[in-house]
């Protein structure tokens, strides 16, 4: 027998299988935009772009049973908090080589799970004076982006609507999208640029390296919603799914 063949044959034999990666999302914490949903706010394309991969909506306790075999993790528009426990395993399924990403509908919320990685969020949603896209002051594309990373790469503009700042503070952490320096906190949800109300360029997007496992959260959920997953968005949610997977 051909000696090279047989060396192929045990290659072959010895090649680890493909399987689909596992990806969960999160839906048993009040969220009320789901992966089955194909209208507007659903999240049936943010979904399609895993691919081949094998999607869950869990519905369930976020426990290290429910992780156990997961890649990733996706938590997008909680409504309701995680109880310690589950902080504690989403915590440890992230430091131990898995994947999250967080998109927030009320980032106060979340501050909690953001804190257990070091990341910061407001308590009040930002609003943007350049760069809308269209008359409400909460829809705006972020002035500037981090091109050089994964995330962002052949992204060009990137649309928020209604997103609350994050920051990184952790490290191994990043902030990657920001708003003009002439951004505002509407502290006192007026939608009016008050004198006393902080103004910055407010980071908007946060990635990075957790342990052994990746973490990108963005401050707003709508923009992976089906309304809005066009263009860009499109892009940089196929840049995430690649990112998460990779």
């Amino acid at each position: 027998m051909n000696k090279g063949w047989i060396a192929a044959a045990l290659l072959g034999l010895l090649a680890p299988c493909a399987h689909a990666a596992k990806v969960v999302f999160d839906e048993g914490h009040g969220q009320q935009f789901t992966l089955a949903q194909r209208l507007p706010l659903g999240l049936s394309g943010l979904g399609e772009q895993f691919g081949a991969q094998e999607l869950v909506s869990h519905k369930g306790v976020l426990d290290k049973a429910a992780l156990a075999d997961a890649r990733v993790l996706v938590i997008s528009g909680a409504f309701d908090p995680y109880s310690e426990a589950e902080l504690a395993a989403i915590k440890t399924f992230v430091e131990q080589g898995g994947r999250l990403a967080v998109m927030l509908h009320v980032g106060p919320l979340n501050g909690e799970l953001l804190n257990r990685f070091g990341v910061a969020v407001t308590n009040a949603a930002i609003r943007e004076q350049q760069h809308l896209l269209g008359e409400n002051s909460q829809d705006f594309a972020a002035a500037r982006i981090d091109r050089d990373h994964p995330l962002f790469a052949g992204v060009n503009k990137v649309g928020f609507y209604g997103v609350w700042a994050i920051k990184a503070q952790a490290e191994g952490l990043m902030d990657l999208a920001f708003t003009s320096d002439s951004a505002w906190i509407d502290l006192n949800r007026n939608q009016l640029a008050d004198a006393d109300e902080p103004r910055d360029a407010w980071p908007l997007v946060v990635a990075g390296k957790v342990g052994a496992g990746k973490l990108a959260v963005f401050g707003d959920d709508a923009m992976f919603q089906n309304a809005f997953l066009k263009g860009d968005n499109l892009r940089l949610a196929q840049n995430l799914a690649a990112w998460l997977l990779q």
